[in-house]
């Protein structure tokens, strides 16, 4: 309980879960006696991280897979590369 009073509760609505309202409900009728929380909506990517990871390894480009900041910290760092 003391540590959910101290944080922000994210819950997200994801496909084949509960619509935005029925979300919204349950994260005020259960979630809110324990503090702030919020509900998010958005639309997922699809995705692979072995995708991305075989393409970094490779060289191969993969910018429009991740965020820029993302592709800016692999390349930079060199992630992937002897995996």
């Amino acid at each position: 309980d003391e540590i959910l009073k101290k944080v922000t509760l994210i819950t997200v609505v994801r496909d084949g879960s509960l619509d935005e309202n029925q979300l919204k409900d349950f994260s005020q009728r259960v979630l809110s006696p324990y503090g702030e929380s919020n509900v998010l909506t958005f639309s997922p990517i699809e995705v692979s991280s072995t995708e991305i990871r075989n393409k970094a390894r490779s060289g191969e480009d993969f910018s429009s897979l991740v965020g820029e900041e993302v592709f800016s910290f692999i390349k930079a760092k060199g992630l992937y590369k002897d995996v």
